[in-house]
């Protein structure tokens, strides 16, 4: 009797401890799905970050030698809270994503963050402010005169949300080796525009191929565990 009842407990605390491990990482909502901050941060959990370099230190370059947008993977993000837009460039190691972030959850951002939109009709950027030209060519998709926001820096999105993104992109496509994901808004409008040149099919981008790896080494250039403050 003590020995089945020992058995019961030791099954009980395997479960506890699979639990925690399990809700974060699942590919479902997982935790408060209202609020990111609400989840456990995977960078204090060693080996458990699942976007980035692997890389500690050093430059990390990138010398892709395919580009390639997908649409499934880009639907797939959609349904993430708190994405409102996605792009999906795989190469022949990585996958590259740009998001546009809405206000439906909250702990989106790190406390750090540059905000690119200023919610007043403005936009850093994509006009010209003393004449109020607001006519922006139909591949940018972020604007920065709505209410979906843009983050200058990649460090700046919270990990949770990054952790989230990076997993479903992983279940989906167990073969990739690296997810780098940044809401830069001039990197949402070059894989947008990358999107509509393919005709919104999984077809090849090779011909922007120069541009785009000099873009993700300055987007990408340092490794997540040197970002980390």
């Amino acid at each position: 009797m003590v020995l089945r009842f020992l058995k019961i407990m030791s099954t009980f605390a395997l479960i506890v401890l699979i639990i925690p491990a399990c809700s974060f990482y699942s590919g479902d909502k997982g935790g408060n799905s209202k609020n990111y901050t609400s989840l456990s941060d995977p960078d204090l959990q060693s080996g458990s970050r699942m976007y980035g370099s692997n890389q500690l230190s050093g430059i990390v370059i990138h010398n892709n030698k395919q580009l390639q947008y997908s649409r499934e993977l880009s639907n797939k993000l959609t349904n993430i809270p708190g994405v409102r837009s996605a792009i999906v460039m795989l190469t022949e190691l990585n996958a590259y994503t740009a998001i546009l972030i809405d206000n439906s959850v909250t702990g989106t951002r790190g406390p750090k963050s540059q905000e690119e939109t200023n919610h007043t009709g403005a936009s850093f950027g994509t006009y010209d402010p003393h004449t109020l030209n607001q006519a922006v060519e139909n591949w940018r998709l972020a604007t920065g005169i709505n209410n979906y926001e843009t983050i200058q820096n990649q460090e700046d999105i919270a990990a949770p949300f990054k952790q989230k993104i990076a997993t479903v992109l992983r279940l989906a496509k167990p073969q990739i080796e690296s997810v780098f994901i940044s809401a830069n808004r001039d990197f949402i409008n070059q894989l947008n525009s990358y999107a509509i040149e393919s005709g919104w099919g999984d077809t090849t981008s090779d011909n922007h191929i120069n541009e785009f790896n000099g873009t993700v080494n300055r987007l990408f250039g340092v490794p997540e565990a040197a970002l980390k403050k």
